[in-house]
Parts: C-alpha cells; structure tokens; sequence
C-alpha cells in the first residue's frame, strides 16, 4: 500500500472522531437513562431492560470498533497487537514441537 496523502489522513481522522463521538454519545445516553431508571422507586428497573440496554452498549461499541478500525486500515494506520501475534506464533511452535516429541505434554 502506498503511503496516504495528509488530505486522506485528516479525512481518516475527522470520520474516526466522528464515528467515535456518535458511539461515546450513544453509551453515555444509555448509562444515563438507565441510572435514572434504577432511581425510580413505583417499579424497579428490571433485568431484562439492563440486559436490552448493555446488549445496546455492545451494539454501539462493536460498531464504533468495527468502522474506526476500517477506517484506519484504509490509510494503512490501523493498530496491531505485536505482543498478541509473538504469543500466537511460541503456541504454535509450542504445539509443533510437542508434535514432535520435543516438549513434555500437559
């Protein structure tokens, strides 16, 4: 891929901001109205409205992690977990060479 022009990367930053407000908007609207429902005392707020409402916090995350991540693979920027992909990589010679013989198993 070939490097991204600035034009492209404020682009990129301005649609991430954008798409991280709308979703840090949507979790605060959902924690405030679900705190001032558990402060209603004629009917408690019940557990599957908290289970509706953090299924809706998921949603909004999920989202939010989906486009931003997209979003910054498209001008090569995108994070990687090196630290994530050196622990995949010693299970995987781990296991081969329990294949092997070469390590005791568990």
């Amino acid at each position: 891929m070939k490097t991204p022009d600035i034009e492209a990367l404020k682009c990129t930053v301005e649609m991430v901001d954008s798409i991280a407000q709308d979703a840090f908007s949507r979790i605060k609207s959902l924690c405030a109205v679900t705190l001032l429902a558990m402060h209603q005392h004629d009917r408690p707020i019940a557990l599957e409205d908290i289970a509706q409402i953090l299924r809706q916090i998921e949603q909004a995350s999920d989202e939010a992690e989906n486009c931003i991540n997209s979003e910054a693979e498209s001008v090569g920027c995108n994070y990687e977990d090196k630290e994530w992909h050196r622990r995949i990589a010693a299970r995987a010679a781990w296991r081969e060479a329990a294949r092997a013989g070469g390590v005791p198993h568990d």
